[in-house]
């Protein structure tokens, strides 16, 4: 596993490259598993007064118990928790809070949201539901091998197997992108992965150049 650490007279920075995830420790004692092409950024001077975190892409939170823990995505979606286990991904326009232990709250543009534990959010840019999870950990970090989902639309799946991989996939028009998959794919054969998400779903892919593929 590899990543990039910047310290300086600014932000403390985590980021992941293609296929690669890293686990840090805040000044409090919380712990960040950052996935696959991601970053996170905080303020270690005034971490005690401020407890907030900057993250792009994913990430899966141990939080210590203490004042409010925030963790912005953009200038309106925040997500906050006192003291939980949580997961934020946000893929483009597609954003998953999923909270494993604790109450954690999704303010954002739309709305606030509360989850308790065993629920996750989902919302696609249009439309927002909440389901309940089944799991204690993020699958990737119970199986670093593979990448699974459950009731996840086809489009948050393809955007994370272009963060995976380092590559683009794209749905042909026609292709319902809202529609749910359940399943997983491997983390180290992209060929392997595309066919373990459209052959379910009654779908192909066919590389059209290197390092792009579509699904149809």
């Amino acid at each position: 596993m590899g990543y990039f650490a910047f310290q300086g007279s600014g932000p403390t920075q985590y980021q992941t490259a293609y296929g690669e995830t890293t686990k840090f420790t805040l000044p409090d004692g919380s712990t960040v598993t950052l996935n696959t092409s991601s970053m996170a950024s905080f303020e270690e001077d005034t971490w005690k007064e401020n407890r907030q975190i900057q993250l792009e892409g994913e990430a899966y939170f141990e939080v210590a118990r203490g004042a409010r823990f925030t963790v912005s995505l953009d200038e309106n979606t925040q997500v906050e928790v006192l003291g939980t286990r949580f997961l934020v991904r946000q893929r483009e326009n597609y954003l998953t809070v999923a909270c494993y232990e604790g109450l954690v709250g999704v303010n954002s543009a739309d709305g606030q949201d509360s989850l308790r534990a065993g629920s996750i959010l989902r919302y696609d840019g249009d439309s927002l539901a909440i389901a309940e999870v089944e799991v204690l950990r993020p699958e990737w970090i119970i199986n670093p091998g593979a990448t699974s989902f459950k009731d996840a639309p086809l489009g948050e799946v393809l955007h994370a197997l272009e963060a995976q991989y380092g590559v683009k996939v794209l749905a042909i028009t026609g292709v319902d992108v809202s529609r749910p998959y359940s399943g997983s794919f491997v983390n180290s054969d992209i060929k392997l992965a595309l066919r373990m998400v459209t052959e379910p779903l009654s779908l192909s892919y066919e590389e059209i150049s290197d390092g792009n593929y579509r699904v149809y």
